[in-house]
C-alpha cells in the first residue's frame, strides 16, 4: 500500500511540471499554398505526403477550416493582402469539394474569420478625404484608409448580406479642437477612442489579422502600422457598434481593450515588456490550453530574427464583470510584460502567422517559406515547405467528425404521448465511416443506442435530448429539446344535444367546426395552449388557423349562447 502511494505522488508530480513532456501535437495542420489548400498530419515531411488537399485556386491572404468547410478569401484585390471574394468551400472528400458560396465585394483584405453560425467576418477599407479628416480634428493633408469589420451572413450561390457592421472611424478622438463632437481633454484618459492625430499616412492603420472570441462574444484583431491589438464587442446591433453605449459590456463600438503601444493613445512608453514591431495574424488561445489558457497571440515580425517570432500575454480580464478588462485610464494599459517562446530563427519583414497548439507548442508560418511545429523551448518537430501566409493546427476530430445533427417529431407534447428523436451524421474525411449513437437527457432518465429512438415521457418539464455519434475514435454530441407537459386541467366535454365535430385532428393547421353546429347557434371560440393562455379567439367561426403556432397539443374551448361549453383537444402536427 505504501508503494503504491508513493508511485502515485510520483506521477502526478512528473505530470504537473509543465513542458516535461512536450511532445509533437497529435493532430492535423490547415493551410491554402498556390492554387490548393492542405491538411497536412504529423507523419506528412512535404507538399506531396498531405492527407488531404483541395483544389480551391489562389488564395487571397488567409483560408479557414472549419467543421467540414474550407472559408477562403479568393482572388486578388487592391492593396496589400487584397482579395476580391470569400468562398465557403464544403468538403466532401480528401480530395473533392462540393458546391462553392461566393460573396463577392470591393475593398476587402487581409485576414478572415467564420464564426460559429456559418457567417464569415472581413476586413474591408473604407477611404476619407483630407476634408473629412481635418473636419473632426485630423490634421493629414490627404486622404486615409480607415478600417471597418462586417459580418457577412450568405443568402445564395452568389449571394450574401452585411448583418453586422463595425467602424475604426466611428470611435475617433482628439484633445485641439473643443468645439467638435469627438473632442476630449485629455487622450490618456480616453484609450477606449483612437487618436486621430496619430493619422499621419494614407495607410496608417493597416488592420491585418482578426478572431473571435465565442464565449465573450467579443473580437480582436492586430494592427501593422500601430503595433497594437484591440478588442471590441460584437453583441452590439451596428447601431450600437457607431457608438460609445450598448451591447455586453456596456460600451457600444468603443475599445474594451487594447495592448502593444501606449504612445498610440498619449503615453510616452513603446512597448509592455515587448517593442512590438510589425504583428500580424491576432488569435484568442482557447481556455482548454494547458499552457495559455484564455491568452493572445499574435505573430511578431520584429522578432523572428532572433527567435521569437510569437508573443503570448494574458489580458487584464475583470474579475467582477465577465465582459470587461481591467485597467487605469491615464496609465499603461497592461499587462507590463508578455511570453515570447523560443522558435525558428528566420528573416521576414511583412505577414506570416503564429498559432499555439492544444498542448502549448507553437505552429509558427515564416511566409511563402515554410510552417514549424517547435515545442516553445527549441525542439522542432515538422517542418513543411510550403508556399503559406497562415497556417492553423486543428484537432482531431475536427478534421475526421463525425459531425452530427439532432431533430425531433415534436417540440411540445403532453406526459404519456409518444415521440421519436433522430439523429444523422457525416464524416467526410474519414474512409467508410461507422457510426454509434448514444443518447441521454436532461433531467437524467433517458438513454437509448437506436439511433431513432421512441421516447415516452413520464413527467413534465423541459427536457435536453443529447446524441452522442462517434467513429474513426472521434466522437462529437448535438442536442434537441422538447417541452413535455402535463395537459390536465382542460378536459374534453361534451353531451350528445351541445356537441361540435372539430376536423381534422390532428391538424396541420387549418380546423373546421362541422356546419350542423355552426348553423344552429352563436358562439365564441377561445384556443389555450398548455400554459392555459389564450392564443386565438373568435365569434361564429367556421375555421380557425392554427399554422402559426409551434407544434403540439392545443385546448379549444367554444362557448355558446346559452353558456353550455364545450372544451376540445387539438393536435396540431405540422
Amino acid at each position: 500500500m505504501r508503494k503504491q502511494f508513493l508511485l502515485t505522488i510520483v506521477a502526478v508530480c512528473f505530470l504537473a511540471i509543465p513542458g516535461l513532456l512536450a511532445q509533437q501535437q497529435e493532430s492535423y495542420t490547415f493551410c491554402p499554398s498556390g492554387s490548393y489548400s492542405y491538411l497536412f498530419d504529423t507523419v506528412s515531411t512535404s507538399t506531396s505526403s498531405y492527407y488531404a488537399r483541395w483544389s480551391t485556386g489562389t488564395t487571397g491572404y488567409s483560408a479557414k477550416f472549419q467543421k467540414d468547410t474550407i472559408y477562403q478569401s479568393s482572388g486578388t484585390g487592391s492593396g496589400a493582402g487584397g482579395y476580391g471574394s470569400v468562398k465557403k468551400w464544403p468538403c466532401t472528400s480528401t480530395t473533392t469539394l462540393g458546391t462553392a458560396w461566393t460573396y463577392t465585394a470591393s475593398n476587402m483584405h487581409h485576414d478572415i474569420c467564420p464564426l460559429p453560425n456559418g457567417n464569415v467576418l472581413v476586413i474591408v477599407s473604407e477611404t476619407k478625404t483630407a476634408t473629412q479628416i481635418q473636419a473632426v480634428g485630423g490634421t493629414y493633408s490627404g486622404s486615409a484608409t480607415f478600417e471597418k469589420i462586417q459580418e457577412i451572413h450568405f443568402t445564395g450561390a452568389s449571394t450574401g448580406t452585411v448583418v453586422w457592421e463595425w467602424k475604426l472611424w466611428d470611435h475617433m478622438c482628439q484633445n485641439t479642437t473643443s468645439t467638435e463632437p469627438n473632442y476630449v481633454t485629455s487622450i490618456a484618459q480616453n484609450p477606449q477612442l483612437f487618436n486621430i492625430a496619430t493619422v499621419t499616412s494614407n495607410d496608417f492603420f493597416h488592420l491585418n489579422g482578426i478572431d473571435y472570441n465565442p464565449t465573450l462574444d467579443q473580437i480582436v484583431f492586430s494592427s501593422h502600422m500601430k503595433n497594437e491589438i484591440f478588442v471590441i464587442d460584437h453583441s452590439t446591433t451596428t447601431a450600437q457598434a457607431a457608438t460609445h453605449a450598448g451591447g455586453n459590456a456596456g460600451k457600444g463600438g468603443d475599445f474594451l481593450y487594447r495592448w502593444g503601444s501606449p504612445d498610440n493613445y498619449g503615453l510616452s512608453a513603446t512597448g509592455n515588456g515587448v517593442t512590438l514591431n510589425v504583428i500580424h495574424d491576432v488569435r484568442w488561445v482557447p481556455s482548454t490550453n494547458q499552457d495559455y489558457p484564455d491568452y493572445i497571440s499574435m505573430f511578431h515580425n520584429g522578432g523572428c530574427s532572433s527567435g521569437k517570432g510569437i508573443v503570448l500575454f494574458l489580458p487584464p480580464y475583470s474579475t467582477t464583470d465577465p465582459y470587461n478588462y481591467t485597467y487605469t485610464p491615464g496609465s499603461v494599459i497592461g499587462p507590463a510584460s508578455a511570453t515570447t517562446p523560443t522558435t525558428p530563427s528566420f528573416s521576414v519583414t511583412n505577414q506570416g502567422g503564429a498559432m499555439v497548439c492544444e498542448n502549448g507548442n507553437i505552429l509558427i508560418t515564416n511566409p511563402g517559406s515554410k510552417f514549424y511545429e517547435c515545442s516553445g523551448s527549441g525542439t522542432t518537430y515538422q517542418q513543411i515547405t510550403v508556399t503559406a501566409v497562415q497556417s492553423e493546427r486543428l484537432k482531431k476530430c475536427e478534421v475526421l467528425g463525425p459531425f452530427p445533427t439532432a431533430s425531433t417529431s415534436t417540440t411540445s407534447v403532453c406526459v404519456g404521448t409518444d415521440f421519436t428523436l433522430s439523429s444523422s451524421a457525416t464524416a467526410p474525411l474519414q474512409t467508410s465511416p461507422s457510426y454509434t449513437y448514444s443518447w441521454s437527457s436532461t433531467p437524467s432518465g433517458f438513454t437509448s443506442t437506436s439511433q431513432n429512438p421512441l421516447v415516452t415521457p413520464t413527467t413534465a418539464g423541459t427536457n435536453i435530448y443529447t446524441v452522442t455519434v462517434s467513429s474513426g475514435g472521434c466522437s462529437n454530441t448535438a442536442s434537441v429539446t422538447v417541452t413535455v407537459d402535463a395537459c390536465v386541467g382542460i378536459e374534453e366535454t361534451a353531451d350528445n344535444f351541445n356537441d361540435v365535430n372539430v376536423f381534422p385532428n390532428p391538424t396541420t393547421g387549418l380546423i373546421n367546426l362541422d356546419d350542423a353546429f355552426t348553423s344552429k347557434t352563436d358562439f365564441e371560440i377561445f384556443v389555450y395552449n398548455t400554459f392555459g393562455e389564450i392564443v386565438s379567439q373568435g365569434k361564429n367561426l367556421k375555421t380557425i388557423d392554427l399554422s402559426v403556432f409551434s407544434d403540439g397539443i392545443y385546448y379549444l374551448k367554444v362557448k355558446m349562447d346559452n353558456m353550455n361549453v364545450i372544451n376540445k383537444k387539438i393536435i396540431l402536427l405540422k
